[in-house]
């Protein structure tokens, strides 16, 4: 299913960028998504460490209860 943020398809720059991944993906689980972005010459950063050293927050379009508080 499309999502209104693909459209138009954001511009992503994967070579050296750390990604953090949160929420569940149509695409698959977070380590597919992270073996997806490592395919493309990004990295993948540990949830529990994470810091401002991401790039970029990956929210899945599936929702998270978190956020119906």
């Amino acid at each position: 299913a499309d999502s209104p943020f693909d459209k138009p398809a954001p511009d992503v720059t994967f070579k050296g960028r750390r990604f953090l991944f949160t929420g569940e993906f149509n695409f698959g689980s977070r380590s597919q998504c992270g073996k997806a972005v490592v395919s493309l010459g990004g990295t993948v950063a540990n949830q529990k460490l994470a810091s401002r050293s991401i790039d970029y927050l990956v929210v899945g379009n599936k929702g998270n209860k978190a956020w119906s508080r």
